[in-house]
């Protein structure tokens, strides 16, 4: 059975899972480990928590997300309170929160969901608990903008209703209460019209927000959030990056062409497939760009698992510097590897 697959198979079995735990199921080098696991999540095989257990994300399969609970105590304070009171309340409407509980709701990103509501003209931010599918909250989102408010029944209908187990009244009784109920319909009879024609008027008005909540309800039955977008580099145009524009810029000083482009974490990393000129013609190598401050073993490990996957040699771009021990790991492992600063 292949590493990779082994590591899968041991993720799905028991995950989510710390480096380390995989480390001594894999029975293997914790680098080598790190570099296949940033791999399966960069191609989203597996994914990686934002919920950290002394310092290190957990892996886990697609469909633990439920598992994830587990490691909630390992949040702070704060955060863990946010956290169980989104738990408890399903969606929480951003502006009607605390300053600290809205900041701590934007941190808790493995159980807070962000939804953008249109309402009114103006969009409005939700939160919803990170399980429930957005045909659950619907109606609770209805319920925080006021849409499905009950109405009463007026009071004129209800004070003309007569039970009936009541006494039998003389003709006499009944001629008078006939006459005072005709009187206050009389009284009542232009409000009554006058609430009918403003029912009327707000008709409109509310199906047009219904139907603007609604558009707002399907937008938001489309993936929330995409952390890794991907985009291909043709003819027909480029990535809107900054950070792929710096990059173009270098290659084009250097009369490097792209081949391919693949834009994995907007403004911070990208993988291209680029043709560089030699002495000896022109050279196809695997190119990792990274705008990061300090690139560590595990990114060096992950570009090379990748690029001898590819079979083909590899170009390591980085507008930050590497650290100490990837240094060590460039000197001694990786010395086919060329690396380049930005």
């Amino acid at each position: 059975m292949d590493s990779r697959d082994k590591l899968i198979q041991i993720v799905r079995m028991k995950g989510p899972l710390l480096p380390s735990q995989i480390n001594r199921e894999m029975n293997t080098n914790l680098l080598f480990a790190s570099a296949m696991l940033s791999e399966l999540v960069d191609k989203k095989v597996l994914k990686i928590s934002r919920v950290k257990v002394g310092g290190s994300p957990v892996y886990y399969y697609p469909g633990q997300e439920a598992r994830l609970q587990d490691y909630a105590k390992k949040l702070n304070e704060k955060d863990y309170r946010a956290y169980e009171l989104l738990r408890q309340a399903k969606v929480l409407r951003d502006k009607d929160q605390e300053p600290l509980v809205r900041a701590c709701l934007r941190e808790i990103k493995d159980f807070a969901v962000p939804l953008e509501v249109n309402f009114e003209g103006s969009a409005e931010l939700f939160w919803k608990w990170y399980l429930l599918s957005n045909e659950e909250i619907e109606p609770l989102v209805r319920q925080c903008l006021g849409l499905d408010v009950p109405r009463q029944q007026p009071a004129l209908e209800q004070s003309q209703t007569i039970p009936s187990s009541a006494p039998q009244a003389d003709p006499l009784l009944d001629r008078k209460m006939a006459l005072t109920r005709k009187v206050l319909m009389e009284k009542e009879e232009p409000k009554v019209q006058e609430k009918q024609k403003e029912r009327e008027t707000r008709k409109p008005e509310e199906k047009s927000v219904k139907k603007e909540a609604e558009r707002s309800m399907e937008k938001a039955k489309k993936p929330e959030e995409t952390p890794l977008s991907q985009e291909t580099f043709v003819d027909r145009g480029e990535p809107n990056d900054k950070f792929f524009r710096r990059v173009k810029a270098f290659f084009d000083e250097n009369k490097i062409r792209i081949l391919s482009c693949k834009v994995l974490r907007k403004e911070s990393d990208i993988e291209f497939t680029v043709e560089i000129p030699s002495n000896v013609g022109k050279l196809v190598y695997f190119c990792k760009a990274k705008d990061k401050q300090k690139c560590n073993d595990g990114d060096l490990s992950s570009a090379y698992v990748q690029s001898q996957s590819r079979k083909l040699p590899i170009l390591f771009m980085t507008t930050g510097e590497l650290t100490k021990k990837a240094q060590d790991i460039l000197r001694n492992e990786f010395k086919s590897m060329t690396v380049r600063r930005l």
